[in-house]
């Protein structure tokens, strides 16, 4: 140390002093309290997780925001973004999402609205585009694969070793039909089985089947701490401790540390395993032909599913054809497409999505609404759940069956995956007003999700004709303004 000029400075280099204090501070604990939220919830043994709830038949622009609320420029490519905290309340915005959970999520930043993607072809509101963007109904038609298997199929979300009882991946539909899930195999696809609302009682038996009624670990949390950590500051410990220069009371000083160590190893040998535990559901008293009944028995066991640590990935596909209370249309499916007019469409879309969305808040994000463990954050923030649809209508659209078009679709997450969202936002990735050259590849939204849960590209460069990004790109022109995105993920909305 010296002084010049009044101040007092190190003549030592950087290097120096961080070689030399490098195995000092190694022997430091850490000290939670001092990191910030976002730094502990990514230091936490926190699993990634993600639940997809997918809309058939599109969604309806008169129940959403204007995309012209969003002003604020993030990024370099024109996406806008507004806080939704900017808003009002989430009930004056959206005629669908009125019920008060989804005010506390916009409050705590847990909700996002994602607008202005295009699917590579015209018609994508009808089977699988929502997980495949496979450029048509069914993407095996291209052999092409649905996310779902590419999440089961990862190493990264699935380590070797991963127990039996996990389902790595679990698939609904309804009202049931042949089913969009499809697995790479070589270069064709093969067909994945699902739940329909009829099977209510396989899906609690494969899912929860093994249990016990007492309660049970957390199974899909594996051990990260099983080296002794003080074996990684031994070596520090005696160079530091046998070094001749090295005070006697520094010895005593030094001695004592390492105690505490050994204090805070014992504490971590106590809490390696079984950190979280759930109770096993009741069955289902009766298997009922009912796909209103059911669907709500199927959500409040997916919600204890991902609580009990029993999976990490599910979709549900929510179909359009279904009669829902109180929409007063005759018929429920052909009013959707507008054929009984733009009131009746407007009715029905409005009732559907409503219902849905009080269903999903009521027994799957209420259930979840509470801190997972001592991470800080809720089973719900921790993870990601989505209300996905790939087309957004006008009410009564031009063409004649009130339209299934896959342009300038919305997305919305609820949750922010420990952080790694940027919540609490409207979005909008329009560039300009052409809904097939100026909107978002619907392709790198499947790839931003993928990202979030882990999965490495090399994990899905198979699922492509060219080996990159994420299901079809027959349909983008070669003028598409965001032709440099199509094998990216939305980096926009991440932290």
């Amino acid at each position: 140390m010296k002084y010049k000029k009044g101040i007092l400075y190190c003549n030592k280099t950087r290097r120096q002093f961080l070689v030399g204090s490098g195995k000092s501070l190694l022997a430091l604990p850490l000290l939670p309290s001092l990191l910030p939220e976002a730094a502990l919830a990514s230091s936490s043994n926190i699993e990634k997780r993600m639940m997809l709830f997918s809309f058939d038949h599109c969604n309806l622009l008169e129940m959403w925001p204007s995309e012209s609320v969003a002003t604020q420029l993030v990024g370099n490519i024109g996406i806008k973004e507004r806080l939704l905290s900017q808003m009002g309340t989430v009930a004056s915005h959206s005629t669908a999402l009125t019920n008060p959970l989804y005010e506390k999520l916009k409050n705590q930043n847990q909700l996002s609205y994602l607008r202005g993607f295009r699917q590579p072809n015209w018609d994508g509101c009808h089977g699988n585009m929502s997980i495949a963007a496979g450029g048509g109904r069914i993407s095996a038609n291209k052999n092409l694969p649905s996310i779902d298997s590419i999440i089961e199929s990862s190493r990264s979300v699935y380590p070797e070793g991963t127990s039996l009882n996990i389902r790595k991946a679990l698939r609904l539909q309804f009202p049931g039909g042949p089913g969009g899930f499809y697995k790479k195999v070589g270069s064709t696809t093969q067909y994945m089985p699902h739940y329909n609302y009829r099977a209510l009682l396989n899906f609690y038996n494969d899912v929860f089947g093994f249990l016990t009624a007492n309660t049970v670990g957390d199974l899909s949390k594996t051990n990260q701490h099983k080296s002794n950590i003080l074996n990684k500051v031994l070596d520090a410990y005696n160079s530091s401790r046998n070094n001749v220069r090295i005070s006697a009371n520094d010895k005593v000083r030094l001695t004592q540390h390492m105690d505490y160590l050994s204090d805070i190893q014992r504490s971590y040998a106590s809490v390696q395993t079984n950190i979280l535990s759930c109770s096993k559901p009741n069955q289902p008293t009766t298997m009922q032909d009912d796909q209103l009944a059911n669907s709500r028995l199927y959500i409040q066991l997916l919600s204890t599913a991902f609580k009990c640590g029993l999976t990490k990935f599910g979709i549900m596909v929510v179909g359009g054809g279904t009669w829902i209370p109180g929409s007063n249309v005759s018929n429920f499916h052909g009013a959707i497409h507008g054929v009984e007019g733009k009131d009746a469409q407007l009715r029905a879309y409005q009732t559907w999505w409503k219902y849905q969305a009080d269903l999903i808040a009521d027994e799957f994000l209420k259930p979840l609404d509470v801190e997972e463990g001592n991470t800080g954050r809720t089973y719900l923030d921790n993870m990601l759940t989505g209300m996905i649809a790939t087309g957004l209508l006008h009410a009564n659209a031009a063409n004649s069956d009130g339209g299934h078009g896959g342009y300038d679709s919305q997305q919305i997450l609820i949750g922010t995956m420990g952080g790694a969202v940027r919540g609490g936002r409207y979005y909008n990735l329009k560039q300009n007003s052409d809904v097939r050259k100026g909107t978002y590849p619907y392709n790198s939204f499947l790839i931003t999700m993928l990202k979030l849960m882990g999965v490495q590209p090399s994990e899905y460069a198979n699922a492509t004709v060219d080996g990159q990004g994420f299901g079809s790109y027959d349909g983008y022109e070669s003028d598409y303004v965001y032709k440099n995105r199509l094998y990216q993920p939305i980096s926009e909305i991440l932290t």
